[in-house]
């Protein structure tokens, strides 16, 4: 793993551990094994509904931990993709 990406098993590891909750309250709460939760602690991504629940449970925005990547706008190939879906699928933007 790079040096600035973010391992949010690690994070929400931490997050329980601050909290009051014990990991099998904690599963319990995401509707999760204590083995599930193990698991999601060795993870270095996650489900966003997930994080969302795991956010709103423990009162922590995990989501500031990922930055957009501002080159990604800028590359053109990325948006005549996405604008390409877009006619396909008759979107409008």
């Amino acid at each position: 793993m790079k040096e600035n990406e973010v391992h949010i098993g690690n994070i929400i590891r931490q997050k329980v551990n601050e909290s009051s909750l014990t990991v099998t309250e904690f599963a319990r709460l995401i509707n999760k094994t204590r083995e599930n939760v193990y698991d999601i602690y060795k993870r270095p991504s996650i489900d966003t509904a997930l994080l969302l629940q795991i956010s709103k449970i423990l009162d922590y925005n995990f989501f500031k931990h990922f930055k957009e990547k501002e080159k990604f706008y800028e590359n053109s190939d990325i948006i005549s993709e996405v604008s390409d879906y877009y006619d396909y699928y008759d979107i409008n933007i």
